[in-house]
């Protein structure tokens, strides 16, 4: 195959690459989670000419197969190894931060500084997110630690020489995908949830045992924008055997106090609360849209009589008023400011998960242009994200949650770099076939050249099991799904690396190396 390799430079420009200096490509890979995943290209030619592969991280790079004018790979240089006079030198984007946070705890508090970037790095590579943790550190410390950091960090470092094996000149070049970029980016979202969950200093609340048989908790939104709500959690148990059960209200503010009327309410089976604390999710009749900087309540009544013997207890703490927000008590026909307690709670919106992949690739893809949902999930889940985690994380966990087809989706980032999203194959649907001389058809019956390097999806292998074999007792996983799979050039040869094969006997989406 004749194999071509171009750059660009990283705002996308063409590069001159130098005629007499030949770039040849070793190997690739490609998952069914992001499409191009690495690939590895070696450089020969005059040493000077080679050291300017150096100045060519986080370059955009594209194999192209020149006979079928067919980009085969794409993605950026990740790292560059020079080999020379027998010592080698490397240098790499894996190492270089240049936007930096640090998370400390001090005395049981949990903390976290603001995130501090190098302009400079940012303009040259684009934005790598680096989040540190130490423990028994105050804010201030904390924050010399990040300025500390993002001094050594913000540039790729090259290595000290090491002995090389041999003493031709040449320039090793590892590349990523473009998928491989969201790891560079840590996410988070404050829609979504507004929740209330310290469990220190505990605080019970008695609901229908007393002359006090309703108590409501205020929350103000505190996200950047609005976002709708349709399940409250709250933290709760009960003493005796109550049968009837708990009716919980989303309510509007009117004064500092609950309004008269719901904005929505949610019922717990007695059934659905436990002996012990825990936490208990509640839906909402219907979906309430909050508005950030707002005022709402969230209260909670037994729906029988009151009962000295059998009813429940709300989770909470001496915190009282710690947001800015308060809880009351009913009492005497009224709400009445008669208890130092702050009631634990979670309010929560649900969204579909591909249009937070959306969202995500909107926030966090740098360097990619837009995602195409080609199959929405139907499956929504909460949105709310903390930011401990990389945009990467948080993508992969959104696709592996499915469709409501019980399929995966899966991710690739096509040429023009657009993150396409699609739901996984069926089983047995085969994309692919492969017979015992390792040629790769189509479901058209046409020839699929090995430098395609087929992934995400089904390949059916044509037996090789001699006729006069039972295999009535045998399972035969002629059905493979293709995981990951790489082209190494020297032999054309296509492996693959990681499948999920088709094992009734087995967990079906278990991975296993191929």
């Amino acid at each position: 195959m004749n194999l071509t390799v171009e750059f660009l430079n990283r705002d996308n420009t063409e590069r001159t690459v130098w005629p007499w200096r030949k770039v040849s490509v070793v190997r690739y890979s490609k998952s069914a989670f992001g499409g191009p995943l690495k690939a590895v290209l070696r450089a020969y030619g005059n040493i000077l000419d080679l050291w300017e592969f150096m100045e060519m991280l986080r370059c955009p790079v594209t194999i192209t197969d020149q006979e079928r004018a067919k980009a085969v790979w794409w993605g950026y240089i990740n790292k560059v190894t020079i080999n020379t006079n027998g010592e080698e030198r490397s240098a790499s984007l894996d190492g270089m931060a240049n936007n930096i946070a640090v998370g400390y705890t001090l005395s049981g508090f949990d903390g976290k500084t603001a995130y501090s970037a190098n302009a400079a790095s940012v303009a040259e590579y684009g934005t790598k997110d680096l989040l540190l943790t130490i423990r028994d550190r105050t804010d201030t410390q904390a924050q010399v630690l990040r300025d500390t950091e993002l001094g050594r960090r913000k540039y790729p470092s090259i290595s000290l020489p090491t002995y090389a094996f041999t003493r031709v000149d040449y320039a090793e070049i590892e590349c990523l995908g473009w998928y491989e970029a969201f790891s560079w980016r840590y996410y988070s979202q404050d829609e979504g949830e507004q929740a209330y969950t310290d469990l220190d200093s505990w605080y019970g609340r008695e609901i229908g045992e007393d002359e006090r048989p309703q108590c409501a908790q205020e929350f103000i939104l505190t996200s950047t924008a609005g976002w709708t709500a349709d399940t409250i959690w709250l933290r709760i148990t009960k003493r005796g055997s109550p049968t009837d059960n708990i009716v919980i209200r989303l309510k509007a503010d009117n004064a500092g106090e609950p309004a008269a009327g719901d904005l929505a309410t949610c019922t717990l089976a007695h059934t659905a609360v436990g002996n012990y604390m825990s936490w208990v999710e509640c839906t909402l009749s219907a979906p309430v849209a909050l508005s950030t900087g707002t005022s709402y309540w969230i209260s909670a009544e037994k729906s029988g009589a009151i009962s000295t013997a059998n009813f429940y207890i709300l989770d909470g703490n001496a915190s009282r008023g710690a947001n800015g927000d308060f809880m009351l008590n009913w009492d005497t026909g009224g709400w009445k400011d008669k208890t130092t307690m702050h009631m634990n709670y979670r309010v929560t919106g649900k969204t579909a998960t591909t249009a937070q992949i959306g969202e995500i690739v909107t926030e966090s893809g740098q360097f990619l242009v837009t995602s195409d949902i080609v199959d929405a999930s139907g499956v929504n889940v909460p949105k709310f994200r903390d930011g401990d985690n990389t945009a990467m994380y948080e993508i992969n966990e959104l696709l592996n949650i499915g469709t409501t087809s019980n399929l995966r989706l899966l991710a690739r980032v096509l040429e023009n770099r657009h993150l396409e999203v699609y739901e996984e194959p069926p089983q047995f649907e085969a994309d692919y076939s492969r017979d015992t001389n390792g040629i790769i058809r189509d479901n058209l019956d046409v020839v699929v050249p090995n430098v395609d390097c087929p992934v995400g999806a089904w390949m059916k292998f044509e037996s090789n099991i001699p006729s006069s074999v039972d295999t009535s007792k045998l399972i035969n996983a002629d059905y493979v799904f293709v995981e990951e799979a790489e082209y190494i050039a020297d032999g054309w040869q296509y492996r693959i690396i990681r499948t999920r094969d088709v094992d009734p006997l087995n967990d079906l989406f278990g991975v296993k190396d191929g």
